[in-house]
C-alpha cells in the first residue's frame, strides 16, 4: 500500500507542476501583450483606434495573480483599489477570486456561495468591460457552480480535480476608455 501511495503522491506532484506551468505560460502570454511603461510606471497597451489604455496597476496585478493560481493574493491586490473607488466591478472580481480560494482549500460550499454572489456585481456591466470578457467570466461562474453541484459537492482533492481554473486576459479592444476605474487606483 505504501508504494501505491508514493506513486499517487508523485503523480499528483507531476500534475500540479503541469498545471502551474500552464498558468505561468498564460501569464507570460498576457504580459507579452503589454507594449511599454509610461513615465508613471503604469503599463500600457495600444487600443485599436484609440490612445493607449492605462491599466490600473491593481487590475494588472489581479490578472497576473489569477493567471498564476494565486487567488488569495489576487483578491488582496484588488481590495485596496475597491475600498478607494467602491467599484462594484472590482467587488465582483474580488468575490470571483475568493471562490477559487475556497476551491483551493477544498470547500465546495464556499465555491458555490461565492460564485452565486458574483453575478449580482458583474451582470450590470457590459459583456466587455475594463479590458475583460465579463460575459466569459459570468459563464465560468455559472459553469463552475453547476460542475461542483453536479459532482455532488466534493471536498478536498476531489473538488480541486473538477474545477476548471480560470485564465484572464486584458484586451484593449474590450475597454471603452470611459471606465471610471481607469481614473482611480
Amino acid at each position: 500500500m505504501g508504494i501505491w501511495y508514493g506513486y499517487e503522491a508523485l503523480r499528483q506532484i507531476h500534475e500540479d507542476r503541469i498545471q502551474w506551468a500552464e498558468r505561468e505560460r498564460l501569464a507570460l502570454q498576457a504580459r507579452r501583450s503589454i507594449r511599454r511603461r509610461e513615465g508613471d510606471g503604469r503599463l500600457t497597451t495600444r487600443a485599436s483606434g484609440r490612445g493607449p489604455v492605462r491599466w490600473p496597476p491593481s487590475l494588472l496585478r489581479f490578472v497576473e495573480l489569477v493567471n498564476t493560481g494565486r487567488y488569495w493574493h489576487a483578491h488582496e491586490a484588488l481590495e485596496e483599489a475597491w475600498r478607494v473607488n467602491k467599484s462594484d466591478f472590482y467587488h465582483g472580481l474580488i468575490i470571483y477570486a475568493s471562490a477559487y480560494v475556497h476551491a483551493q482549500r477544498g470547500n465546495p460550499r464556499g465555491v458555490v456561495l461565492q460564485m452565486a454572489k458574483v453575478p449580482r456585481y458583474l451582470s450590470p456591466y457590459p459583456a466587455a468591460y475594463l479590458g475583460l470578457d465579463v460575459a466569459a467570466i459570468l459563464r465560468d461562474v455559472q459553469q463552475t457552480r453547476q460542475l461542483v453541484q453536479q459532482a455532488g459537492m466534493p471536498e478536498g482533492e476531489a473538488l480541486r480535480a473538477v474545477i476548471r481554473w480560470p485564465s484572464l486576459v486584458l484586451d484593449p479592444a474590450r475597454c471603452s476608455g470611459e471606465e471610471p476605474e481607469l481614473t482611480t487606483a
